[in-house]
């Protein structure tokens, strides 16, 4: 990877779905901390948990598998 092509996402609105889990919250914190970016984060909280998520994020409870509508809600 070429460092031209390194660091695409930069100060974009970017959204994380399963961002309150393990690997999705740790995906949420390097974005909002070393890329600056505004995160929404769209979880159903079955697995993920409302403390993983960083608190500049902004938080969605939703079940993406449960209605297309409430994804169009959101966005």
């Amino acid at each position: 990877m070429t460092t031209e092509h390194k660091h695409h996402i930069y100060k974009q609105n970017v959204a994380v779905v399963g961002g309150a889990g393990f690997l999705g919250s740790h995906l949420v914190n390097y974005l909002v901390e070393h890329r600056e970016c505004q995160v929404t984060v769209v979880d159903n909280l079955v697995t993920g948990r409302l403390e993983f998520i960083h608190p500049k994020a902004r938080f969605v409870h939703c079940d993406i598998t449960a209605s297309e509508n409430q994804l169009y809600e959101i966005f």
